[in-house]
């Protein structure tokens, strides 16, 4: 519900705000139910979250900007809490998440590419980067970060 309300709000500043208020619990809550167990509703829906937060991960929308360098706005703090879930999964139930975890190591890469050096992109890069590292620890997503101009844009970057 959540995802159709910001869909049909794109351009209500207000709407969004407490839309994305909604989905920022929404990812808590999927994180908080997450930790002990992988209930079986969200293994047999996977694929479904999976796109949902891959979908929210790489949104943008202007109005969700915030204009203070040294304050994150809704759009960033879901992106982190994204990332959170994402590491929970990543450490846990990599059997589970694993299929759809290419998608995000791009976009991942991407925002981290794309996003300044101020304050209020501090912890979305800390858990982005948290995520990517969490990833390097399976073998078969290591490979992609097994290259030295990868790795020097990482440092550099």
């Amino acid at each position: 519900n959540t995802d159709n309300v910001i869909s049909q709000n794109q351009n209500n500043k207000t709407a969004l705000q407490q839309s994305f208020s909604t989905l920022n619990l929404c990812i808590k809550l999927l994180y908080d139910l997450s930790c002990q167990d992988l209930p079986p509703v969200f293994e047999e829906n996977m694929q479904a979250i999976t796109s949902l937060l891959h979908r929210y991960l790489t949104y943008d929308n202007a109005l969700l900007h915030t204009d203070y360098e040294a304050e994150s706005g809704p759009l960033d703090i879901a992106k982190a809490g994204i990332f959170e879930v994402l590491v929970l999964y990543v450490q846990k139930y990599e059997d589970a998440i694993g299929p759809f975890l290419g998608q995000f190591i791009g976009s991942s890469w991407n925002l981290l590419n794309s996003i300044g050096p101020e304050t209020k992109f501090d912890i979305l890069v800390s858990r982005s980067l948290q995520f990517l590292t969490s990833v390097t620890h399976s073998r078969q997503h290591a490979e992609s970060f097994n290259n030295q101009e990868i790795l020097g844009q990482v440092v550099e970057k």
